[in-house]
């Protein structure tokens, strides 16, 4: 059975979704290419393996295929237009790692590959801190160019002996992040030839950078002296940060080590940009929602941190690290930046804020990212037409909703209402445009409940765009689920009351609520009253109370969470309807299991 609530959920406009996705989409798409052993690749022998297709070391041979021997890779497997992988470090790490669990034929063939085409070092370059090998023919020989300066060393050697120098100036000498090798000692670097910039083993626990022996046909950067120099820039400076990880605190934090390499060679090297490639691949800019495990496009996270509270606070983070490798990535997190003043909550919400402000949206931002301008242009999640409309959905831990409020037809101050789970934290910002393009940010506070009621100070009339920004702050728990409503006048949707009348329907306590509920309500009369209950779809659930007469007062009735045959309902948001005197009253509860 349906009844009028079918139109809450409804969606009325779908030029207002077309006209809200134009804001706030980007009009291009980086998808076209991913990097080699990315993780739209890894996941898609995942799934091989869970279907029976792989076991997990045919997987792993595959991935050290696809950067080291592409020609080597099944047809299924082959992929046109690949990047080069930013970095094969952690790809590395993890054959070295489980290498004990592995076949003889597995190691044999994963090994074949790192040494394929492995030459003698013709000559060397010794830096201040780096001792740079290479040779001039083989397989991995670099280009022997020697014109600037012309010195009898090939110019890529010249360049990688700057470009360490300079990344060990800014992220050992001046940070203070872990030396990779004892004072005294060089780090060593060579060349291959792969599918990758670059990588980091530990043989014998000395770090060795192996690069890419040429960087010709690598993608497009910003550098202004060139893509391929800003390639060669790049490289060193993600390997040199890996080495420096290793050092600090034996590569335990998973792809955040990914995302900490891929801030580093952007802060040494500002003006290449490499990192921008990867934001549209699955960044809290462009997957808001679901943004983690995190990855080189995850750098945003140490950008946020580092912009906030300077970049001492990374290297506070791998210190604790170093004596606390057991405890989660998020937790250490959450602890430097207590030490500080914050927490991991007030950051997470900050980045959701930050990530709000990118691409066509930066324009005018009162806060966010330095170089927002360059970023993708967040996605929309939803769009509420009409105040009955809800935004009845789920998060997991640091994912973020943007929630568009269509304002056709709608006076006064908009007034947003949320309720989310107790068990979880959530952060709600309302991102005002005004007709005169400024744009404002209102918190929108919860209690202890988990629910929130904030009218914003403007009108909409002078509101050209509303957008509220729903984010579950709390990493380590599972999906919490909301729901969000705009102008629906505290929820009571009743239709044609004055304020001098006594019909009411109030909130239901607890809300939300796992066993059992109590919902209240005062009638002016006594007549017959019906009080139902209905899903987010508009279907009938429970009827607690139809066509009986009541007297005139106060009453409460409760619900336990099950349908008219008794049995239990599904977790989710519900309406509670009251009908008496000619006059109906509409509310919102949210039930957990």
């Amino acid at each position: 059975m349906l009844c009028p609530l079918g139109r809450f959920v409804a969606w009325k406009s779908g030029l207002a979704l077309l006209c809200a996705a134009v804001l706030l989409t980007p009009v291009g798409n980086a998808r076209a290419s991913a990097p080699a052993d990315g993780p739209g690749f890894r996941r898609h022998l995942d799934r091989l393996v869970d279907e029976g297709d792989l076991n997990y070391e045919q997987a792993l041979v595959h991935r050290f295929q696809r950067v080291f021997a592409p020609d080597d890779l099944p047809s299924p497997l082959e992929s046109e237009g690949a990047w080069p992988a930013k970095s094969a470090t952690l790809l590395v790490h993890e054959f070295d790692r489980t290498r004990g669990h592995l076949t003889v034929a597995a190691i044999r063939t994963i090994e074949g590959y790192l040494g394929r085409g492995a030459s003698s070092e013709d000559a060397s370059l010794e830096t201040a801190h780096f001792r740079i090998g290479y040779s001039l023919s083989g397989a991995d020989a670099v280009p022997s160019v020697d014109v600037s300066p012309e010195n009898g060393i090939p110019d890529l050697v010249d360049w990688v002996g700057e470009h360490a120098e300079t990344a060990w100036s800014r992220l050992i000498a001046g940070i203070g992040f872990t030396p990779p090798v004892p004072a005294g000692q060089r780090v060593r670097i060579s060349f291959r030839e792969m599918s990758a910039f670059g990588f980091t083993r530990i043989v014998g626990d000395v770090p060795e950078i192996i690069l890419h022996r040429d960087f010709n046909g690598f993608p497009e950067n910003r550098d202004p002296a060139g893509s391929r120099r800003g390639a060669v820039k790049v490289a060193v400076a993600h390997e040199l940060k890996h080495a420096s990880q290793h050092a600090a605190s034996d590569w335990t934090e998973g792809g955040w080590l990914e995302a900490d390499a891929t801030w580093a060679e952007d802060f040494v090297f500002d003006e290449v940009d490499d990192y921008l490639r990867y934001l549209p691949l699955g960044s809290p800019v462009s997957h808001p929602e679901e943004w983690l495990p995190a990855s080189y496009e995850d750098c945003l996270w140490n950008h946020l941190l580092v912009e906030t509270h300077g970049p001492g606070l990374l290297v506070d983070f791998f210190a604790r690290r170093g004596d606390h490798r057991e405890e989660a990535v998020l937790e250490s997190f959450d602890r430097v930046l207590r030490f500080r003043g914050s927490d991991l909550q007030t950051a997470a919400a900050s980045l959701a804020l930050w990530c709000y402000f990118t691409g066509a949206n930066a324009s005018g931002r009162p806060v966010g990212f330095r170089e927002a301008e360059l970023y993708p242009t967040p996605p929309i999640s939803s769009v509420l037409d009409t105040p009955e409309d809800t935004d009845a959905a789920g998060l997991i831990g640091l994912g973020t909703r943007h929630v568009v409020v269509n304002g056709a037809g709608r006076s006064g101050s908009p007034q947003v209402e949320f309720v989310g789970e107790t068990a979880s934290q959530f952060s709600v910002s309302a991102v005002i445009l005004d007709r005169a393009g400024r744009r404002i940010v209102v918190e929108v506070p919860q209690g202890s409940l988990g629910a929130g009621d904030q009218q914003l100070p403007v009108e909409w009339e002078s509101t050209a765009l509303l957008v509220v920004l729903v984010s579950h702050v709390e990493a380590t728990s599972g999906r919490a689920e909301y729901f969000l409503t705009v102008d629906d006048h505290h929820a009571t949707g009743v239709e044609g009351l004055s304020a001098r009348d006594r019909f009411r329907l109030d909130p239901n306590r607890p809300n939300p609520f796992r066993v059992s509920t109590t919902i209240p309500f005062e009638l002016p009369v006594e007549g017959p009253v019906r009080l139902t209950i209905y899903d987010v779809g508009g279907r009938l659930v429970r009827h607690l109370v139809d066509h009986r007469t009541l007297t005139a007062g106060r009453h409460e009735l409760v619900w336990e969470g099950v349908d008219d045959g008794g049995r239990p309902v599904r977790p989710g948001v519900y309406f509670y309807r009251l009908e008496a005197d000619s006059r109906s009253a509409t509310r919102r509860l949210l039930l957990l299991r």
